[in-house]
């Protein structure tokens, strides 16, 4: 399952969703997957089967280019999921366990100010105004407390862009199925903008590299001067405590 993050930022005047790429259908392994598709005025992205996935942005798609002036974007998205749940987990041989009917994610919008929402298994949109900010898929619980702890009221765009690279890079060092190519898209004033799709249609990833050694660069320095004021200044037992562990563990004072 895919890794989506999505905060707001600007006191709540700008939203970002952030997703990673990999992608795996069956036994596959698919080392880059699109997740972040814009559809006329919202941004999507999901996280389940893929073969969903697939179908339920493609009709998606489909309603909203039909959509009336009467339909709302919250109708649409719950109609299509009914559809498609219907089909599949219904009948005498439903193709899909109604349990393993997987594909949530988060969907954001322009509507006098940027909205962002959770959709869920069954298609239904929840305000994420109040939690400003949700992980959903591979690893979200974890994802989503290296998020709180660092999310604060007030936070900018591009503290909310360095928050969800962090935020993806350290979740891929936890666990192999989520990797750290990220795709970002934002929403504010009206204007939705794929950060780092170009022209070709393709993503540069390494558009957020420096980002990720800037922070590696930060971390190492900051440890070492905990590490340092602790040998130098802390009580006895602490300091003890730390030069056994230096000297069991490769660290930058002792490689």
């Amino acid at each position: 399952m895919t890794l989506i993050l999505g905060t707001y930022y600007n006191n709540n005047n700008g939203i970002l969703i952030a997703s990673e790429s990999r992608a795996v259908r069956k036994y596959d392994i698919m080392p880059f997957s699109r997740k972040i598709t814009q559809i006329n005025e919202i941004i999507l992205s999901l996280s389940g089967v893929v073969s969903l996935i697939e179908e339920i942005t493609e009709g998606i798609e489909e309603q909203i280019g039909k959509k009336s002036e009467t339909s709302t974007i919250r109708e649409i998205i719950h109609q299509v999921y009914s559809e498609k749940r219907e089909f599949y987990t219904s009948g005498d041989n439903p193709t899909i366990e109604k349990k393993k009917f997987q594909c949530s994610g988060l969907i954001g919008f322009f509507n006098d100010k940027p909205e962002l929402f959770h959709v869920s298994d069954s298609g239904v949109l929840s305000s994420l105004q109040d939690d400003k900010l949700m992980a959903v898929g591979q690893k979200q619980e974890y994802a989503e407390g290296i998020i709180r702890d660092l999310y604060w009221d007030g936070i900018n765009q591009e503290q909310a862009i360095k928050l969800a690279v962090y935020t993806l890079n350290e979740v891929s060092k936890k666990n192999g199925g989520v990797d750290n190519r990220v795709q970002i898209a934002t929403i504010e004033e009206g204007k939705i903008k794929i950060l780092n799709l170009e022209e070709e249609k393709e993503f540069d990833f390494e558009k957020f590299n420096p980002v990720i050694e800037k922070m590696e660069s930060e971390r190492t320095a900051s440890l070492q001067r905990v590490a340092f004021h602790t040998l130098m200044f802390g009580e006895e037992k602490t300091r003890k405590d730390l030069e056994t562990l230096l000297k069991n563990v490769k660290t930058p004072f002792n490689d």
